[in-house]
């Protein structure tokens, strides 16, 4: 499959981007400290699966037939795709509540769902390149809100505690892994991921922090989407403003990157299990089962989303990885 070159800086744009709908929707409600301690060792896992993952080589649909042998690796990642395609539907149906006050339901969900599976038909360098451009409008929309929300912040609702904690939350974090599905088309170009890591964290801690501090914990994990309610009551120079609309746009735009990640790292898998599958049966594959999985997932409980995601996006990765990393050792071991 043509997918183009691609840089690693843009990779990590859209990573940054696609955190937007955990940061801003489900962290907040969780607190400042559940957001810090989630985010953090989201970000380690994500770091050590990408350091094994250039250790083995090639893209992460490759690892698993590398590491596990032809039948089992395919059946493995065969059973990722399906759970990643399930994922297509929870978050087009949770791109749905960027918009409280209207009736979004199913139209931003399927919209979003059309343009990603679209953007993914061009290849990877078409939805990395979408991404740089979204990471700006994001860090000038979220920059602002926070910088004018900030000043509202009591200081008596940012005592850390752990009593609004959802660890449910946790595995969705793990949404960069699909990256590495395809980061293996930057190889040779060097890039500063480890500040693009924290920097995404320190985001995601400040969005909770600033949200908690100007509505209150017992308030922000009651409601919804606690960051859009915070923006009601953004005052500028004393005069109230209305930033809600764009906070719904910026999600948007963050939900598209990440399902338009989530879909390029499916057409991978496909193309792998399915070597004459091309772009466009991998956008019909996406676009067709995204929008099934949108009203499926209404019958499947958070829990059950949560564990499954845990499964696919990080211990099965994590054990492919590391019996990639082992089989290449011992091949060098027995050459030398």
């Amino acid at each position: 499959m043509s997918q183009g070159k691609i840089l690693p800086r843009q990779i990590c744009a859209l990573c940054f981007c696609a955190m937007g709908p955990a940061a801003v929707v489900l962290l907040p409600k969780s607190g400042w400290l559940p957001a810090l301690i989630m985010s953090a060792l989201a970000a380690a896992a994500v770091a050590l699966l990408l350091v094994l993952r250039r250790k083995c080589g090639g893209g992460l649909a490759e690892v698993y037939v590398n590491s596990w042998g032809e039948l089992p690796g395919k059946t493995l990642l065969a059973m990722e795709l399906l759970w990643s395609l399930l994922l297509l539907g929870v978050f087009a149906r949770l791109l749905c509540s960027a918009y409280p006050q209207g009736n979004a339901f199913p139209f931003v969900g399927l919209i979003m769902l059309l343009l990603a599976a679209y953007a993914a038909k061009k290849g990877a360098s078409a939805v990395v390149r979408v991404g740089a451009v979204c990471f700006f409008f994001l860090l000038l929309i979220f920059g602002l809100v926070l910088a004018f929300s900030a000043v509202r912040v009591e200081p008596r609702w940012l005592r850390p505690t752990l009593e609004y904690m959802d660890w449910r939350v946790f595995p969705l974090l793990l949404a960069p892994v699909c990256a590495l599905f395809f980061a293996d088309k930057c190889e040779g170009a060097k890039g500063k991921v480890h500040w693009w890591i924290i920097g995404t964290v320190a985001i995601t801690v400040l969005c909770a922090l600033v949200t908690i501090g100007s509505v209150s914990p017992p308030v922000a994990a009651d409601d919804d989407f606690p960051f859009y309610m915070m923006t009601k009551s953004i005052s500028v120079f004393g005069a109230m403003e209305r930033f809600e609309a764009v906070v719904s746009a910026a999600l948007t735009a963050g939900g598209f990157c990440l399902m338009g990640m989530l879909c390029m790292a499916n057409a991978r898998k496909l193309h792998r299990l399915f070597p004459k599958a091309n772009e466009k049966s991998a956008a019909s594959v996406n676009l067709v089962a995204g929008a099934a999985a949108l009203w499926l997932s209404f019958r499947i409980s958070a829990t059950w989303i949560a564990a499954g995601t845990a499964i696919f996006w990080g211990i099965l990765p994590l054990l492919t990885l590391l019996v990639g990393v082992q089989k290449k050792s011992k091949f060098f071991e027995k050459k030398s």
